[in-house]
């Protein structure tokens, strides 16, 4: 094999043009950069890292709506579950919003300091914790919903009401498959 310097190499990418031939990327500003696309990122057919990716997506639209009310992602599902089913205990919220039992515990820890829920020890078995949303947790829930419907609406944009639907149905079917598989 030839050895070539990396300032003469011409790589070629999935589309057959060269380094030198692309444009937009980040390379160094004496050398070529590269424009990478969804179409031609050699991961575009990799259901894990579309995950991700959309994940990344769906976390910082979500951050941007609930940030007005000092809530991120993760507390505001924990409420909305909280919201759902009052007396709801921390194990099955946590499961519920596909968190382990550390993490719920931080999350309803900072809630409760916001006076959105309330955490009281189950008659039943004192190990367990039993979750209620205050009145300030259900009006913030109320005043969100309109915000939340728009944050859906637009990370679904691209697909049509059909479409919207079967991804979703398809997306729960993975999950609960992976989850109780």
């Amino acid at each position: 094999m030839k050895n070539i310097s990396s300032s003469k190499r011409k790589a070629q990418s999935a589309s057959g043009k060269t380094l030198q031939e692309t444009k937009g990327g980040r390379g160094r500003p004496d050398e070529p950069g590269i424009s990478i696309t969804s179409e031609s990122n050699v991961l575009s057919n990799r259901p894990g890292y579309l995950v991700r990716r959309l994940h990344q997506l769906a976390v910082s639209l979500a951050a941007q709506t609930l940030a007005p009310y000092d809530l991120t992602p993760v507390q505001y599902g924990v409420l909305a579950t909280v919201c759902a089913w009052p007396g709801i205990d921390q194990v099955s919220t946590a499961e519920a919003v596909g968190i382990d039992r550390t993490t719920i515990v931080s999350v309803i820890d900072r809630l409760e300091r916001k006076g959105l829920i309330t955490r009281s020890v189950a008659p039943f078995d004192k190990r367990m914790r039993l979750l209620e949303a205050t009145e300030s947790g259900q009006e913030i829930l109320e005043q969100l919903s309109d915000s939340i419907e728009q944050h859906r609406l637009s990370l679904l944009e691209p697909l049509s009401q059909a479409e919207s639907a079967l991804f979703v149905e398809m997306m729960k079917r993975i999950i609960d498959y992976r989850s109780h598989g």
